[in-house]
């Protein structure tokens, strides 16, 4: 009786598993299109290839005696000093596309529809964030070649062949995080605009706020801080080390530690990659409980 009641029960789990796969396909698909095929997408698109295209080519430019100065003397560099670039802009404009695709589903209630498939909240949130990144990934994975080439062109060589794969891997890993981060605050806001302020906010805690955040850590840690200089080996510890709470500063540390163009101080060099790891595995999970608690509880 046993075993004839394992077996009954096995074809139903084998059904049901591709049938939510199938259904995060088509979610994912669906998404993908709405966001890649829009006019958003065309400006973002164009003004994310201008700006990563003009700062490769300008940090080409810079005369030998500034590039010596600033380590800008080595392809690696070159495409190593990008990664702050791509993750400003890149940030910004994940922001714009992510904020409004739970609202909209949520005011319009279409996503009552789509749970009466019946599809799962957690594959409706998944199938969003693969069809936004993989939309937002296009531009990324067209601009890094072409910035290769300006970089060949203009020093003679390109980077290495290793860093340009790991470089173009974790562009997409930060930015599913920022994804991420724009579904997180969708979830949890009751209007689009709501949403977009809370990811604007974030981007600008994370990037130009965040300075002041190391320096009041180090203030209070008692660490010598000097803005004229470069900073003791404590200072630099502790920057490195508060900028494990930040995507921005793991990726950028995570590019550097695979060009190896950067010294990370007081943690190993690769926990900053860690950590960009499993702050999108992190994300993601809390995104689909908080939808699906959400759904459940018809809150919208």
């Amino acid at each position: 009786m046993e075993s004839a009641e394992v077996h009954s029960e096995t074809p139903v789990q084998k059904r049901v598993a591709p049938k939510e796969f199938h259904n995060l396909l088509t979610v994912a698909a669906f998404e993908f299109r709405r966001n890649f095929f829009s006019v958003k997408m065309v400006v973002a698109a164009g003004f994310f290839l201008f700006v990563m295209l003009a700062s490769t080519y300008g940090l080409t430019e810079t005369n030998e005696i500034m590039m010596l100065r600033l380590k800008l003397d080595e392809p690696n560099e070159i495409l190593s000093t990008t990664s702050p670039i791509l993750a400003y802009v890149m940030a910004l404009i994940v922001v714009i596309f992510g904020s409004n695709s739970i609202t909209e589903e949520l005011n319009s209630r279409t996503v009552d529809i789509l749970v009466c498939k019946p599809m799962k909240p957690s594959t409706i949130i998944t199938g969003k964030f693969l069809g936004i990144t993989s939309a937002l990934g296009v531009p990324v994975t067209i601009a890094i070649p072409l910035m290769i080439l300006i970089i060949r062109d203009r020093m003679g060589y390109s980077p290495d062949a290793l860093g340009i794969l790991g470089f173009w891997f974790f562009s997409l890993m930060f930015m599913a995080t920022f994804v991420l981060f724009s579904l997180l605050f969708a979830t949890m806001s009751r209007s689009g605009g709501e949403a977009i302020i809370s990811g604007i906010m974030l981007f600008l805690i994370y990037t130009f706020i965040w300075p002041l955040i190391t320096l009041l850590v180090q203030a209070v840690a008692g660490v010598e801080v000097n803005l004229f200089r470069e900073g003791s080996e404590n200072s630099l510890t502790a920057i490195d080390t508060v900028g494990l709470a930040n995507p921005v500063m793991n990726y950028q540390n995570a590019i550097a530690y695979v060009f190896s163009t950067k010294n990370i101080h007081g943690i190993p060099p690769w926990l900053p990659l860690v950590c960009l790891v499993a702050w999108m595995i992190g994300l993601l999970f809390l995104s689909r409980r908080l939808f699906t608690k959400r759904i459940r509880e018809q809150d919208y």
